[in-house]
């Protein structure tokens, strides 16, 4: 199963569709939540964004929460830090700083797994695995 990113923008600003496209590509690696207060309903994107229009007071119990981005608003923080304590979080102002959050370096990171390959010893057990 694939981890989720929960990313919230309070409010829709010019910067919507930029922060949809960017988003686009953590697609294949995640479920990705864009919430944003208050909007309409709306289909999920072609490439997979759920959208969704909770408030900040009754934000979906969504499992397995790899990452929380909060869009410019910082006071967002730390009720999005209650809701997803065990979440990998960051702030990001897209209009003040050009560079992207350590939080999107890492999950565009591959990740290597490790491991012996060899055939089990039990082949049985391997089966039911």
């Amino acid at each position: 199963m694939k981890p989720s990113l929960v990313v919230f923008q309070p409010a829709h600003s010019e910067i919507d569709t930029q922060i949809e496209m960017l988003l686009e590509h953590f697609c294949d690696s995640h479920y990705v939540y864009l919430i944003r207060p208050h909007c309409p309903l709306r289909d999920d994107s072609p490439a997979g964004i759920r959208f969704l229009g909770h408030s900040l007071n009754h934000l979906p119990d969504i499992s397995n929460v790899d990452g929380v981005i909060s869009v410019g608003d910082p006071q967002a923080a730390a009720r999005l830090e209650e809701t997803y304590p065990d979440s990998r979080f960051v702030v990001w102002d897209p209009e003040a700083a050009a560079c992207l959050p350590d939080l999107f370096v890492s999950l565009l990171a591959p990740t290597l797994v490790r491991g012996d390959f060899r055939p089990a010893a039990v082949p049985d057990f391997a089966r039911a695995m």
